[in-house]
């Protein structure tokens, strides 16, 4: 009898893991111990290869681990593994600033390049970039500050600062003259340069307004000016000067004749009337009155 004896079969390999998916910074596993059994050769050799294929962008590949094995009589198995390491993770962004309110006066400054930084799993220079969006309202505003760091495969993470801006503060008016008093005949002409400034609000109205109140006598009188301005949100200022006209000076005689002596027969005629006039830094129609006394 002739037996013939052959062998056909491929060997068989164990413990060829399944494929897997990590981060960059995950612990990938070193090749798993990959052994062979055959049903004729019980010493054959398994053939490791790892072939590492780049990805779609930096700290993103593929593994493909390859074990084969073949028998004396060419009988070859081949099995893998592929690993993909992705980058899915985002950046974390350190140091964006806390919301906060703020009159118009004191609205905080951006902070400096290098204050708002970023963190990645697995790139080390994460691009930061900065955006500043202003609303107006109604009185005030709303300023949001955001920052946006991506990663090298454009894993992207945002982060805002929210600054409620409101106008909580007067208008400031200026150049408004001091209180004083004043000859009725050199009271101050309402001064043209009073202004008005705002810190939120550029277009504010200045309104003036001049009270004249009575005195004891015509040229005696308070003059009371007042200038008010009010913004958008309702912020009022006013300011007042308190001018107080008064007739300090008495009028000037002019015309009276000078003193002389006389006969008695040669006493001058009294002045006709209009002849004795006089002036008033204030009163513009002087009254005169004249009298005479004769003593022995």
């Amino acid at each position: 009898q002739e037996i013939t004896v052959g062998d056909t079969e491929a060997p068989v390999l164990a413990g060829v893991p399944a494929d897997e998916n990590y981060e960059c910074d995950d612990n990938i596993p070193t090749a798993a111990n990959v052994t062979v059994t055959d049903n004729c050769d019980d010493n054959i050799q398994v053939i490791f290869e790892e072939i590492e294929t780049p990805g779609a962008c930096p700290n993103s590949y593929t593994l493909t681990r390859t074990w084969t094995a073949t028998d004396d009589c060419g009988n070859t198995v081949s099995e893998s593994q592929t690993i993909e390491i992705q980058v899915n993770t985002a950046p974390q962004i350190i140091g964006v600033p806390d919301d906060v309110s703020a009159g118009c006066e004191n609205i905080p400054t951006i902070p400096p390049v290098g204050t708002v930084t970023a963190t990645d799993n697995c790139d080390t220079d994460v691009e930061i970039t900065f955006e500043e969006n202003i609303e107006d309202n109604n009185c005030g505003q709303t300023i949001t500050r955001t920052w946006t760091a991506t990663d090298d495969c454009g894993n992207t993470v945002s982060e805002s600062q929210v600054i409620a801006v409101g106008d909580d503060g007067p208008p400031e008016i200026l150049n408004v003259p001091a209180d004083l008093t004043a000859e009725c005949n050199n009271v101050p002409d309402a001064p043209t340069n009073v202004a008005v400034e705002d810190d939120c609000d550029t277009d504010i109205t200045l309104e003036f307004n001049e009270e004249n109140y009575a005195g004891d006598c015509p040229n005696n009188y308070t003059l009371i000016r007042t200038w008010s301005a009010t913004d958008d949100c309702g912020n009022t200022t006013e300011l007042t000067q308190t001018i107080i006209v008064q007739d300090t000076e008495a009028p000037q005689l002019v015309g009276v004749p000078d003193d002389v002596d006389g006969d008695c027969n040669d006493i001058p005629t009294v002045p006709p009337t209009g002849t004795i006039t006089a002036t008033d830094n204030c009163d513009t129609n002087v009254e005169i009155t004249f009298d005479e006394l004769i003593e022995d």
